[in-house]
């Protein structure tokens, strides 16, 4: 019984660690399970059948310093395991997700899907994208001055499609994030699963079917991008990529795909893309529909306040109205509400989401982005947040569009019937236009692309991580300080007498704590450290006139030396003939 007590809290514990339920913080789920992990021992040893377990005991009562000390080490404790359980390199989630994915591998005949070797890289050297453990925080304070430097070129050669592109925002789209806990955005279920090209063909990635989508352009372009070794490398392309000619991704999320390593410095590879933008779609169809998808692009966010007042942020939209019509009513209001700007002060050091929509109402794209996405899930309709770049320069004569830092972007998409994930952007429609280059300006060359000194997308603190453990190792060093003055004051406080430590004492049987009230009924008090035998000569000693305690007393004597100093097995049916006798006797006391 012990043991599938143990077993049903460690379940449990892995539960929560696993990532159940996504509508709870991580935090908050390592809490849950730590609980649950403390609790396993004792619910276990209450269910033990064993009663005659020894105790310690100890010589002198207890004082509150003693009380405060045990509660200092075992919150100290809780507090390190807490440690472990959320900031530690390799979560359970992300092991429960390596366990899950190597228990429903299978073998589809267009892709061949095997473990991925060894670790996926996702911080070091190179662009930074996101952390470990694929978040990505909001800054609370920002003051941001994006480089010149070009991070991606795009090739395209069809002149159609490069007039096209040169009249329309572009959005190259790098990666999606899906779960947002009201701080962090998220993937909510990374995957780490290779996907090999078959012999003579491409890695289809999203099909184009749908009566409405086939009236859509396609456009085929190349990607360059530098390599960068230890770093992210995402696959790169205008956004809703149908398929490349990569010869391997690793995906780790819906859309997002990290390319292969290289022994070379830069990447160069086809792909073929179907963007999906709201104003292009809702011009051919006119009754867009919410479409059906996993529940995480519905989730709300976990602070309670900053949930409330995006409810009622919301209520300003007339939920009657078409999809289209909701959607334009929303980008509206949250342009009439917030300004474009890259400082950022929020001085009060609120949350940043909730800075920037209630308080500062001020910011930059992934804000935008942000509220986009959780203001759609108010209103029903499945959202996420993608990132990349939009806008670019164009350079006529050699076919390329230079996408710089300053061109990275985010923003919002929807999950829309028979389209899939549609562009809905509510930045304000001036940023990150196409440029087009100067008479004779040449493109830049792919050597300045290597430079690692620029920043990928949005710059942020990276130190977040590393502040978040300086705070935990302050605390946890701070609470030992006490621990030890705590340990000081009680040691200055012991009394001078020599104690004996305590010792492990078994509980006394029924008989001989008869036998103690019995003395005490008979006005004789055990002293400290005497034994059985002098206790009943002092009794006998003494002028008793009950009858039969003389002969009882000598039975106990006899019973208890011989079970404990002889050898001889208890006897529990004698046992209860000296009990019986001992309470005859104190009835006849008390009559």
């Amino acid at each position: 019984m012990r043991a599938a007590i143990l077993i049903i809290n460690l379940i449990i514990a892995y539960v929560f660690l696993s990532g159940w339920p996504g509508s709870l913080p991580m935090w908050l789920r390592a809490v849950l399970a730590l609980i649950v992990v403390m609790l396993a021992v004792p619910l276990s040893d209450a269910s033990s059948k064993s009663k005659n377990r020894p105790k310690l005991r100890s010589l002198r009562a207890p004082k509150w310093l003693d009380y405060l000390y045990i509660g200092g080490v075992v919150f100290c404790i809780e507090l390190l395991l807490l440690a472990v359980f959320t900031l530690g390199p390799a979560t359970a989630e992300e092991v429960h997700e390596d366990f899950k994915y190597w228990i429903m591998h299978r073998e589809q005949p267009a892709e061949v899907m095997r473990e991925a070797p060894g670790e996926l890289s996702h911080d070091g050297a190179g662009n930074w994208l996101w952390d470990n453990h694929f978040k990505r925080s909001h800054p609370k304070q920002a003051s941001k001055r994006p480089s010149n430097k070009p991070e991606i070129l795009m090739e395209v050669v069809n002149q159609f499609s490069q007039t096209s592109l040169r009249r329309h925002r572009i959005y190259l789209r790098t990666f999606a994030l899906d779960h947002f806990d009201g701080d962090t955005w998220s993937i909510y279920q990374p995957t780490k699963l290779i996907i090999d090209r078959p012999v003579d063909s491409s890695i289809q990635i999203s099909p184009v079917n749908g009566t409405w989508r086939s009236l859509l352009p396609l456009y085929d372009h190349t990607i360059i991008q530098p390599y960068y070794a230890n770093g992210q490398n995402l696959l790169t392309s205008i956004q809703n990529t149908i398929d490349t000619n990569v010869t391997s991704l690793t995906k780790v999320n819906t859309d997002t795909y990290i390319l292969p390593r290289l022994n070379k410095e830069t990447y160069r590879y086809r792909a073929r893309s179907q963007p999906m933008l709201l104003d292009k779609i809702s011009e051919l169809d006119d009754n867009l529909l919410v479409g059906e998808t996993h529940s995480v692009y519905l989730s709300r966010v976990s602070n309670a306040r900053l949930q409330s007042k995006l409810t009622e942020f919301v209520s300003g939209v007339d939920q009657s109205l078409s999809l289209v019509e909701q959607l334009a009513a929303l980008k509206k209001l949250i342009n009439i509400q917030c300004s474009y700007s890259l400082i950022i002060e929020n001085k009060g050091g609120m949350n940043a989401l909730e800075n920037f929509l209630f308080e500062e109402k001020s910011g930059y794209c992934e804000f935008y982005a942000s509220a986009g996405a959780m203001l759609c899930r108010e209103l029903g309709i499945p959202s996420r947040i993608a990132f990349g770049w939009s806008g670019g320069k164009f350079f006529q004569d050699s076919d390329l569009f230079v996408f710089r830092s300053e061109d990275a972007h985010a923003w919002t998409e929807v999950y829309l019937e028979g389209y899939g994930w549609v562009i809905y952007d509510t930045t304000p429609p001036d940023e990150n236009t196409v440029e087009e280059s100067e008479e004779d300006e040449v493109p830049p060359d792919l050597s300045e692309m290597t430079d690692d000194s620029g920043d990928y997308l949005l710059d942020e603190d990276s130190s977040d991580m590393m502040i978040t453990w300086v705070k935990v190792l302050i605390t946890i060093g701070s609470l030992i300080g006490i621990i030890f003055v705590l340990l000081f004051i009680r040691k200055l406080t012991q009394p001078k007498e020599n104690f004996i430590s305590a010792a492990y004492i078994k509980s006394e049987p029924k008989y001989l704590q008869l036998f103690q009230k019995l003395s005490a009924r008979l006005g004789y008090s055990i002293r400290p450290g005497q034994t059985l035998l002098q206790s009943v000569q002092d009794l006998k000693a003494q002028d008793m006139d009950v009858s039969g305690v003389k002969g009882l007393l000598d039975r106990i004597l006899a019973y208890h030396y011989d079970t404990t100093y002889r050898n001889i097995a208890l006897d529990r049916m004698v046992e209860n003939e000296i009990i019986s006798e001992l309470k005859r006797v104190m009835k006849s006391i008390e009559g």
